[in-house]
């Protein structure tokens, strides 16, 4: 059987159940990998409202990124908690799918 050297899960909300992420920690269990966890994210009234200033709403985007990561960190710790070496982040992208696939090539 192939072996996996790292399992990449991506989260798409904060819901408390994630099924991407059981089956992920299947597979890191079998194969003994470090989880990946990524959540693609993009909110586009933080950009596009007219009612901000530029500068207002780079900061409301800032608060929403933090609020994700702190989320995901707490999933992470969750998971090294249940034995698992896993790393979390947020990616912000108005193509969802593109934070994915780069992290794809990277890995």
């Amino acid at each position: 059987m192939n072996r996996f050297n790292k399992i990449l899960v991506v989260i798409d909300t904060l819901d408390d159940v994630q099924a991407a992420l059981t089956r992920a920690k299947a597979l890191a269990r079998l194969h003994t990998a470090p989880l990946d966890v990524l959540m693609p994210v993009y909110e586009p009234s933080l950009e596009l409202s007219a009612l901000f200033s530029a500068e207002k709403r780079e900061q409301m985007r800032s608060r929403y990124m933090a609020e994700r990561q702190e989320a995901v960190d707490r999933l992470a710790e969750t998971l090294r908690a249940e034995g698992f070496s896993s790393e979390a982040r947020v990616v912000w992208d108005s193509h969802l799918f593109m934070p994915v696939i780069r992290a794809l090539v990277k890995n």
